[in-house]
């Protein structure tokens, strides 16, 4: 039996624009911002947008016990002000995010983590994606409204809100910015090629951040040496965080100004990538000024902390897996015995061609790796 083409949302008579804006907050669809009322024409447009039937599942979010059908997906990306071509997008977006390695339910957890989403490939340009200057906006209705249609559809649908299992601290804003294009036009491999994927195939990969991403690392142009330039960064990285070392997926977003040093330099993606790996270290001394080291230890015993001889000579990378050391300074692997937690950093050209600064995007503590999903339009 094929899907039904019946739409099965309610409906509501409203008597003017305003009211089904007001409407909107007195139900408690919006994000606090206005809405575009989702009218049936303008929902049936996004549906024949990406050849779905209303009833279509998009996906099923497990750990949540939600389904999130087609339907349910137009009338959330028309609120937010999306154009029907963005759907393919948050179509992409939501299957990642569904993916068992994403972890869904870590979105509700205190830190307040939220995906950026990171678009390659032809549809970027095809629908207007920014990926220069003013990465975050606002300014450009494809990011602002596919970020905000994702944090919308999860909001009513899924129980992203803090009157239901949303418990974040702070809040991220990357629910109202966070999706982006690669420069592609650069001369370095795209992310999603990095991945395994084709060149000519449109790619999304959703990596959770947290709050306050992301961190302004200004350099240092001094010596024109690309070393220095990634030294700073590395520094960054290794001493963010006050009493946490925290081990996941970064994202480095590197502006074109800077990479024209990198070319000039013969360094690839990849020599970037590496350098990092085996420069982004902290030593056992200064964790112990952190806090961090033992932080996690059920035992905990105040002289772990004490600055011993050689301390300051002993390198825990970031970037690396440490075995014998990462009690001391993560999670009890007993809290996530099934979970290989990725370790490393996505290298991504983006951002406007001036400035002495790169951007770091840091990565939720504990439970989620990256995801990627194919854009079929």
């Amino acid at each position: 039996m094929p899907p039904s083409s019946t739409l099965t949302s309610a409906h509501y008579d409203v008597d003017s624009y305003l009211s089904a804006v007001n409407l909107a907050y007195n139900e408690g669809w919006s994000d606090g911002l206005p809405v575009i009322p989702p009218t049936e024409d303008l929902i049936r447009a996004f549906l024949d947008g990406v050849g779905l039937a209303p009833s279509d599942v998009i996906v099923e979010i497990a750990e949540r016990g939600r389904v999130i059908t087609a339907e349910k997906l137009a009338v959330n990306a028309v609120m937010a002000g999306c154009l029907p071509e963005y759907m393919p997008v948050l179509v992409a977006i939501l299957e990642a995010m569904a993916d068992p390695r994403y972890r869904f339910n870590h979105l509700a957890s205190m830190g307040s983590a939220w995906p950026l989403v990171v678009v390659n490939g032809p549809i970027a340009e095809r629908i207007g994606l920014n990926s220069g200057v003013y990465l975050f906006g606002p300014g450009h209705r494809a990011n602002l409204s596919i970020a905000r249609g994702l944090s919308l559809v999860l909001r009513n649908c899924a129980g992203a809100r803090f009157e239901d299992t949303q418990r974040g601290q702070w809040g991220n804003p990357m629910r109202l910015v966070g999706c982006i294009a690669e420069n592609e036009n650069v001369g370095w491999t795209p992310l999603h090629v990095q991945r395994g994927f084709r060149a000519e195939e449109s790619v999304v990969t959703v990596v959770s951040v947290y709050p306050g991403s992301p961190v302004h690392i200004n350099v240092n142009e001094r010596g024109e040496t690309v070393e220095g330039l990634l030294d700073s960064v590395c520094y960054a990285m290794a001493n963010w965080g006050g009493a946490i070392y925290n081990r996941g997926v970064y994202t480095l977003l590197i502006p074109p100004n800077y990479i024209e040093w990198f070319h000039r330099a013969g360094w690839s993606k990849d020599t970037v990538h590496d350098y990092m790996v085996e420069n982004t270290k902290a030593s056992v001394a200064s964790l112990k000024t952190r806090r961090v080291w033992g932080k996690h230890l059920e035992d905990v015993d105040p002289a772990q902390l004490e600055i011993r001889p050689g301390d300051d000579q002993v390198f825990i990378h970031l970037l690396k897996k440490h075995p014998t050391l990462e009690p001391y300074v993560s999670w009890p692997i007993a809290l996530q015995p099934d979970y290989d937690r990725d370790v490393d950093v996505f290298v991504v050209a983006a951002g406007g061609n001036a400035g002495d600064r790169m951007g770091l995007m840091v990565p939720n503590y504990v439970s989620t790796n990256p995801v990627s999903r194919v854009v079929r339009a």
